[in-house]
């Protein structure tokens, strides 16, 4: 039986209908549910969303008919909230969710989507295929994020993702490569990760890249084209080239360690050196310093960054001669590196 504030929260008085409201709240009595149906479609928004607190609270697998309310509803945010409270219900919760899959908003759909892929990887079926060929890359990309979190992973399914036409859909594509190295054991995507990795103007080019580094670096192709990579000049692609290969021992690469003396460009050999100080490295960043056609802003910008590290004896040396060097500015920043050390 419902509470007596129930009957006031249709009263001419404005008071006394808010007071009915939070009374029934305080209350906290499911059976009071059926009371605020009316106030779904009342004209003030505060009693339509106090209404819709009520059904969030109280809307049980019982209560069908007022979640189909819901589904049908004029405003957005009451079809919304019937994607959410439709897996309460037993047997029309597909049937729900399924009309409010072809809702004429966006957001609905992609609510309804999201509750529909929200079950158990052996209910899944054929749900993320069917979410891949919808005409809404925000759904296709909810599918194939469903698909990422799943215990076993069809490599045919990542290729649906890869092969879609949105970025955002390839892109966790990508991720899922990543995420699960077992998903190219066998060298299924290489060949495509190169050929977006070695594309300077595809979008994922990043990713890609950094899949093939952390995944295959010694391997012969691979440790050419970053090679290659380190003489680009796009500042994010060569943060993302050099956060990678300093995952590895890069300068294992006799190639790469050859270029960085004259032929990487700028951007990444201040970024490759800075704070790695294996033996190898030394030579390199010796070489520079000493030999190399490296300009000056490179050779200062290396000398600025052994401030407050520590360095190779032959490295000192080699500083020592620039601080009685031609240049004025390798001279001052020696000089202030050399005062530091003493």
């Amino acid at each position: 039986m419902a509470h007596p504030a129930a009957s006031r929260l249709y009263h001419k008085d404005e008071r006394q209908r808010r007071r009915a409201v939070r009374k029934l709240f305080e209350v906290n009595d499911p059976g009071n549910l059926g009371a605020f149906v009316g106030l779904l479609d009342d004209s003030e928004t505060w009693y339509r969303e106090k209404s819709m607190e009520a059904m969030t609270k109280w809307c049980g697998s019982e209560n069908e008919k007022i979640i189909l309310k819901l589904a049908n509803s004029k405003y957005l945010s009451q079809r919304i909230l019937a994607t959410k409270l439709a897996t309460r219900l037993n047997g029309n919760k597909n049937n729900i969710l399924h009309d409010l899959c072809e809702d004429k908003e966006i957001t609905v759909r992609i609510s309804a989507w999201e509750e529909k892929l929200n079950v158990s990887d052996k209910e899944i079926g054929n749900l993320i295929k069917l979410g891949m060929k919808s005409e809404d890359k925000s759904i296709r990309k909810i599918s194939m994020i469903r698909l990422s979190k799943m215990d076993h992973i069809e490599n045919n399914d990542v290729v649906l993702s890869l092969d879609d036409a949105a970025f955002s859909v390839r892109n966790v594509g990508l991720e899922i490569i990543k995420n699960r190295p077992e998903i190219n054991d066998n060298g299924e995507f290489t060949n495509y990760l190169i050929e977006l990795a070695s594309n300077q103007s595809s979008k994922g080019r990043n990713i890609a890249a950094s899949i093939l580094i952390e995944r295959d670096s010694k391997n012969p192709e691979i440790s050419k084209l970053i090679v290659q990579w380190s003489e680009e000049e796009n500042i994010g692609f060569i943060r993302t080239l050099v956060k990678t290969l300093r995952k590895t021992e890069w300068w294992e690469n006799n190639e790469l360690a050859i270029n960085i003396t004259n032929n990487s460009s700028d951007a990444f050999v201040t970024r490759i050196l800075r704070g790695v100080n294996s033996g190898r490295v030394t030579e390199i960043r010796n070489d520079i310093l000493s030999g190399s056609t490296r300009g000056e802003d490179v050779k200062l910008r290396i000398i600025e960054d052994l401030i407050g590290r520590k360095i190779d004896q032959t490295t000192i040396d080699i500083i020592k001669q620039l601080d009685k060097g031609s240049s004025v500015f390798l001279s001052i920043a020696s000089k202030e590196l050399l005062e530091e050390l003493s």
